[in-house]
């Protein structure tokens, strides 16, 4: 796996980078279908102005500690083995360490991720965030919290590793945006590190 191929991507405030591919084609394509087949994906709801709303994807998380999101406690779940060989792939290559993984299943372009920063207390001031993609290529977007610059597209290929730290979930929100002509899964792998 070379390391020398990561695409810096200018912003300011903050480090964001992308690596692609990051895997081997056949490793990333087999890791794909077994997280469709083998993993027991949840809808979760959030609730906004005191009514329950389904999430628009599928969820499923593992690590050695637990995790509030969305104000919903997850509790801890061990690493399938799959699932902890990747860990241990991109903590190497971005050089942390992590204890969370928290995966969602975009089923289509109906699928999506508002607006928001990964900025929650148990992650610390200035989180690393390793985010992987398998499957279906979908459009990243970051948008300065200040609002004083146009949004930024990034596409996110099959077997792709974004890489988000220093500074950028205090000054960046992202999302996945609703895209209708999306036929396609997409799978996303989300690594952090809970410090409490």
């Amino acid at each position: 796996m070379r390391m020398d191929c990561w695409q810096k991507i200018p912003i300011a405030n903050g480090s964001l980078s992308l690596l692609s591919p990051f895997l081997p084609e056949r490793e990333a394509d087999d890791l794909f279908h077994f997280l469709l087949e083998e993993i027991s994906w949840k809808t979760e709801a959030v609730r906004l102005f005191g009514k329950e709303h389904p999430v628009p994807r599928l969820m499923q998380w593992f690590g050695t500690k637990g995790y509030r999101y969305s104000g919903v406690f997850h509790p801890p779940v061990p690493f399938p083995r799959l699932c902890r060989e990747l860990k241990e792939k991109v903590e190497a290559a971005v050089r942390e360490e992590y204890n969370f993984l928290l995966l969602n299943r975009y089923r289509d372009g109906n699928d999506c991720m508002g607006w928001h920063s990964d900025d929650e207390k148990e992650l610390g001031s200035n989180p690393s965030i390793a985010s992987f993609s398998l499957g279906c290529e979908r459009d990243f977007l970051i948008k300065p919290k200040n609002g004083r610059a146009r949004s930024l597209s990034i596409r996110l290929p099959h077997n792709s590793l974004l890489h988000m730290s220093g500074t950028m979930q205090q000054h960046w929100l992202h999302c996945l945006p609703r895209r209708k002509s999306v036929c396609e899964e997409r799978i996303n792998l989300t690594f952090r590190k809970i410090l409490n």
